[in-house]
């Protein structure tokens, strides 16, 4: 676990209070099968999400565990399984989780992820969106980023806001 996580090196190795411990490690705010799934990637470089999804205390759908474990990877700082899941959820980008793949991308610093759900809603995606519970918790959370979804709309995309002249 070390090797692949520096958090759990320093939890495990370092100075952190748990390196004191006899080897308990008590993990809160987690999804116990998101955390099997991080530790199987850990271990065997793969994971199957559909074993884990039937196993899972909390039903979810593929794309929504795919989420929480993209939030452990980046909380425990492993990085290849954050790509991973930011690569998943790329490919995975529909009206239905758009805006919370949006709002995740930015929180944990997803840059593909979050330039991908910005292009999705460019194509005329996000008039349908408006007036759902995902976007208003992406204005409750993300001000700053929906100023940036709304400014898609208002120059015209992201390509003509780049390249738009002002005389």
């Amino acid at each position: 676990m070390a090797a692949h996580s520096p958090v759990f090196e320093a939890e495990l190795f370092g100075s952190m209070a748990e390196s004191n411990m006899d080897c308990n490690i008590k993990i809160n705010e987690m999804i116990p099968s998101v955390f099997k799934a991080m530790l199987d990637f850990m271990y065997n470089s793969s994971f199957s999400i559909n074993e884990k999804l039937v196993d899972c205390e909390v039903p979810m759908s593929s794309t929504a565990f795919l989420q929480h474990l993209l939030v452990a990877a980046d909380r425990y700082a492993a990085e290849t399984l954050k790509v991973v899941c930011e690569g998943k959820l790329v490919e995975s980008i529909s009206l239905d989780i758009v805006l919370s793949s949006l709002e995740l991308a930015e929180i944990h610093n997803c840059s593909e992820l979050k330039n991908e759900c910005l292009r999705f809603l460019d194509k005329g995606n996000l008039g349908s969106l408006r007036l759902t519970e995902g976007y208003i918790k992406l204005m409750q959370n993300c001000p700053l980023l929906l100023a940036e979804v709304k400014d898609l709309s208002a120059f015209g995309g992201r390509e003509n806001k780049n390249t738009m002249s002002f005389y």
